[in-house]
């Protein structure tokens, strides 16, 4: 047992060592399917990120010259509107140039919708995602290579009024550069965190600080929007027939955006410009990483953008500038020459455009890595479920049945073992379950066979002991006996001593034939001679016999069977006279001075039950068990005959026939019987 014990020890302690298979496998399973998509993944995107490289490159390769046409028109016919610089159109059309939305109309104009996503909704992904946006520069040199304008600067440029009249018109345009740090918390709103310019919804404009003609230092700058305009009218008035520019007139709606009240400028009086709806635009550009083009580190593009105007005005070659991928961005640059009416250079348009088409590829495909991801889930999931019923269940379930010590299958009845290997599984252990019951079964008959072999050879010993017990005595007294005639004793005692010598050897050759009989008996080699016998008649003859032993102990006889009765039996008349003849002997030997003997008889369809009881003392319950061995009699002490066989081969006659034989207390004596 403490073997045992020690050896479920190892078992448990060895399960906890190993992990479960399913644990392997759902490990397994999931890291197999997150490789391949995201190897599918990163295939899809850089495929995605060369096709949108190549529409930045068509949408942002002619930049330059996209944004000057689109800004200038016909530059010279339209300078020809006006009757002075004062009105300063030439330069409005430079600040157009550099303005930041040249990169939105640049896109639509050069490749109309084709580029995947423009760019104010990469701005608002840019915004979601955490990755930078698109990021532009523009410069304007002239043919001497001196800078007149570029996109380093932040400012507004505006059509503007003198006075706020809602009937002015006006065709005066001014700048104002402005310092962003200066912003207010609105205006920092408004710029910065919208990030989309000049759409905003602007109803007017107010401009306030030192002013020369065309740009204004500014002290402070107003906004007034729709939101404004509603939230006035809401608590000034009821009605709302009054317009926007009377609402701003009459009540003071104007938010500030922008103070700088450190500004002093000798000699200069502040004034107060204004402009409308739709006559303000902005130059703001945020700084762009820094990267290297064509192996030369650059710190942003506006310094890129110089490089190359300075190349221009040395070599006069305005084009021939070579997207290139630095990292993960790409760098556009491209230029433009402006040409007056002569058909001479007056002015080179330089831009350079830094983008990140991988971030335009996560963007456009974010649905798809979403529901990928999910499909790809969901099929690891049906797999790991497949993998689990068919495989890592039927592995589990005759698992624990080959260590159930009852060594059953407790299998789910829904369970369907669909996987040869499940159903190999489950054949195998039917098979195993077939061949260790067989073995148990073996092990049970070997075990049974080794007990009765134990008891056989117990028998065998007791057989040997009782036989040379029996054999002792007669044979001791044939020998005195012998001795006695041998010294020549008297004459007249001499047919004594032969007598008892006979009578000893009938004894002994009884007793050998009894042993001979019993060995038949046992060992199945009686043949019966089967014929009709009534079992009533013949037990009245071997009482008959007994009528002398029966008188002398003054016995009461009585038969106690139905009149109807049919006691016919199909055997062996002399083996059954022989059972009889012994449980008759043994009644009358054991039934004390004036007692009972009583027949019965009981027939139960084709059975025939046949008892004899007597008075006696009863038996106990170890004699009971030992009274049919052989050599085995109830009172050693009183018995001067009998071997002890007769019960023995009483009940091998009657297996014989297929029978068996019963004992039993009654509550004046014992009863035997058998069944035939």
């Amino acid at each position: 047992m403490k073997r045992k014990r020690n050896t479920k020890k190892s078992v448990a302690k060895k399960k906890s060592e190993y992990p479960r298979a399913l644990t392997r496998v759902t490990i397994m399973l999931t890291s197999m399917g997150l490789l391949i998509w995201l190897a599918g993944m990163i295939c899809l995107t850089s495929i995605t990120a060369e096709y949108e490289a190549s529409r930045f490159i068509g949408g942002y390769s002619s930049h330059a010259y996209t944004i000057a046409n689109y800004a200038m028109g016909n530059f010279e016919r339209n300078i020809a509107l006006y009757d002075g610089e004062e009105f300063n159109y030439k330069k409005k059309m430079f600040w157009d140039i550099v303005g930041v939305d040249n990169i939105f109309y640049s896109c639509v104009s050069a490749s109309g919708n084709s580029l995947f996503i423009p760019y104010r909704e990469m701005s608002e992904m840019s915004e979601v995602w955490g990755v930078e946006k698109i990021y532009s520069a523009t410069a304007i040199y002239d043919v001497n290579g001196n800078c007149v304008e570029d996109s380093g600067n932040d400012f507004f440029f505006f059509e503007y009024l003198t006075q706020w009249d809602t009937e002015s018109k006006s065709s005066k345009y001014a700048r104002a550069i402005f310092d962003r740090e200066k912003l207010t918390e609105e205006g920092q709103k408004l710029l910065i965190e919208a990030e989309n310019w000049p759409r905003l919804d602007v109803r007017a404009m107010r401009f306030t600080g030192s002013f020369d003609g065309t740009e204004l230092v500014p002290v402070q700058i107003d906004y007034v929007n729709t939101e404004i305009l509603i939230e006035g009218r809401n608590k000034l008035v009821t009605s709302s027939a009054y317009s926007d520019d009377y609402m701003i007139e009459r009540y003071d709606l104007w938010v500030p955006i922008y103070e700088n009240p450190d500004v002093v400028v000798d000699g200069a009086e502040f004034v107060t410009l204004y402009t409308k709806q739709d006559m303000a635009d902005l130059c703001w550009e945020e700084q762009s990483p820094a990267f290297v083009y064509g192996e030369k580190a650059y710190e942003d593009l506006n310094a890129l953008v110089h490089d190359i105007a300075t190349e221009i005005a040395e070599t006069s070659i305005p084009y021939g500038y070579e997207s290139q991928y630095t990292g993960l961005g790409l760098v556009i640059p491209s230029a433009y020459s402006l040409l007056t009416e002569d058909g001479e250079v007056s002015h080179y348009v330089v831009s350079a455009i830094y983008c990140n088409p991988w971030y335009t590829a996560v963007c456009s495909l974010w649905t798809i890595y979403l529901v990928t991801f999910f499909a790809a889930a969901v099929l690891i999931f049906l797999v790991w479920l497949s993998i689990k019923k068919q495989l890592i269940e039927p592995a589990r379930v005759v698992s624990d049945a080959m260590l159930n010590e009852k060594f059953t299958l407790e299998r789910n009845p829904k369970s369907n073992w669909k996987w040869q290997e499940g159903k190999d599984l489950e054949q195998v252990f039917m098979a195993d379950k077939i061949r260790r019951r067989k073995k148990e079964d073996e092990i049970t008959r070997l075990n049974t066979a080794l007990d009765y072999a134990k008891d056989a050879e117990q028998n065998r010993r007791q057989m040997t002991s009782n036989i040379a017990h029996e054999l002792k005595t007669p044979l001791a007294i044939i020998h005195s006996y012998a001795e006695g005639l041998k010294e020549n004793i008297a004459e007249n005692k001499r047919e004594k001593y032969l007598n008892v010598i006979m009578s000893e050897s009938e004894r002994m050759d009884n007793m050998v034939l009894e042993m001979l009989d019993l060995s038949r008996l046992e060992a199945g080699r009686v043949k019966l001679n089967r014929s009709e016998v009534d079992l009533g008649e013949l037990t009245h003859e071997i009482f008959d016999k007994l009528g002398m032993a029966i008188e002398a102990k003054e016995l009461k006889l009585q038969y106690r069977v139905p009149k109807d009765l049919d006691g016919k039996v199909m055997a062996d008349k002399v083996r059954i006279a022989q059972v009889i003849e012994n449980f008759a002997t043994n009644a009358v030997k054991y039934t004390p001075y004036g007692g009972n003997i009583c027949v019965k008889m009981d027939r139960k369809a084709e059975n025939v039950t046949f008892a004899m009881e007597n008075d006696c003392e009863q038996m106990t319950p170890q004699e009971i068990l030992k009274v049919w061995d052989t050599f085995y009699r109830t009172d050693e002490s009183r018995s001067s005959s009998g071997t002890g066989l007769g019960l023995a081969i009483a009940k091998n006659i009657i297996e014989l026939h297929g029978g068996k034989c019963g004992v039993r207390n009654t509550p004046n004596g014992v009863e035997f019987n058998f069944t035939i």
